[in-house]
């Protein structure tokens, strides 16, 4: 069910409020599940291969971007801070 666990992560990132309940999450995920074992052939289960490869690269592609972009706007010089307080 670790499935559900990361749709109920993603669901709620950024969000104080509960979107959906962690069981609820479960039971979408459990059913996704369930419906792919019901293929009558696994070859016909190509496209989750797809989507799933795609997802791993967005994710680590997105984690570089955005440690790239913070690591560049924490990064400042000596004289931005001693050039009477302007930041530039």
């Amino acid at each position: 069910l670790i499935g559900g666990d990361a749709l109920y992560t993603l669901i709620h990132l950024g969000r104080d409020l509960e979107v959906l309940p962690a069981k609820i999450c479960g039971v979408i995920m459990g059913a996704v599940v369930f419906v792919i074992s019901l293929l009558p052939d696994l070859s016909e289960a190509w496209p989750v291969s797809v989507v799933g490869s795609v997802a791993a690269f967005l994710i680590v592609s997105y984690a570089l971007a955005g440690s790239s972009l913070w690591i560049e706007r924490c990064d400042r010089s000596e004289n931005d801070y001693h050039d009477g307080g302007t930041i530039g």
